[in-house]
């Protein structure tokens, strides 16, 4: 797959380094869809920039036109789905669940790479356990489930909570979890032998990954774990700092 001088190719496209139509760099979109228009085929990007095929020469009403056409479809999720959260060992639905979701891009390749939010909701389930969240296809997400009582639910960590083993073994990564609508999420009730000092700081971490807000019905339903996760840095520190 070859590239002119003015750009390297991605995929079947070709991604435009010089601003077309005399276009200020600095005016670059960020693009969440795939559209055709007048002869122009564009997708997502990772950075800013414009991602084309068969440009068709025309002025800049067209482009300008095609901007707003793309800013009105990226402001919304392209649909949007339904689940439900169960007890796991009831299967009865639990009421006042908080979900979050959080939908990302990654804007660079490297093991050091930042992540840009691209739609993050906050929600509580009804009295039929249900809940609705957006889906973004071909995008990256971490979604979050909690209810006190339970063990916290996440797309990409398991709790173990097993006192038997070592304290850096707690979690482990979920497999084959995707997004679609009729999901069910089986919440396990959290029970005296899971290490709660360890499980406040798990919830904590899954709540930093699945909102982009310290404010909403997620964080609101975790603020005892969180209380908890902060008295135990401060005994850690307590601890390290007497060592000395």
């Amino acid at each position: 797959m070859g590239s002119t001088g003015n750009g390297a190719a991605l995929g079947r496209f070709q991604v435009m380094k010089s601003a077309p139509i005399n276009m200020p760099t600095a005016s670059w979109l960020l693009l969440i869809r795939t559209v055709k228009i007048n002869g122009i085929s564009i997708t997502k990007l990772q950075k800013g920039g414009i991602l084309m095929k068969g440009f068709p020469g025309a002025g800049g009403p067209i482009f300008a036109g095609l901007i707003l056409v793309i800013s009105l479809i990226s402001c919304s999720p392209k649909h949007v789905v339904q689940g439900r959260v169960v007890d796991a060992v009831t299967r009865q639905p639990i009421q006042g669940a908080a979900v979050a979701i959080r939908w990302y891009a990654i804007e660079s390749e490297d093991q050091s790479a930042k992540t840009g939010t691209i739609e993050a909701v906050q929600s509580v389930t009804d009295a039929q356990g249900m809940f609705k969240i957006p889906k973004h296809p071909d995008t990256d997400h971490v979604l979050g489930v909690y209810k006190n009582g339970y063990i916290c639910w996440s797309s990409q960590d398991i709790f173990i909570g097993d006192p038997f083993i070592s304290r850096a073994n707690k979690y482990r990564k979920r497999k084959h979890h995707r997004i679609r609508d009729g999901m069910e999420i089986k919440l396990e009730s959290l029970q005296k032998k899971h290490p709660r000092e360890i499980h406040a700081g798990f919830t904590v971490m899954v709540a930093g990954e699945s909102t982009d807000s310290e404010s909403g019905p997620f964080h609101q339903a975790i603020q005892a774990e969180y209380q908890l996760w902060r008295e135990n840095l401060r005994k850690d520190f307590q601890k390290r700092v007497g060592a000395k």
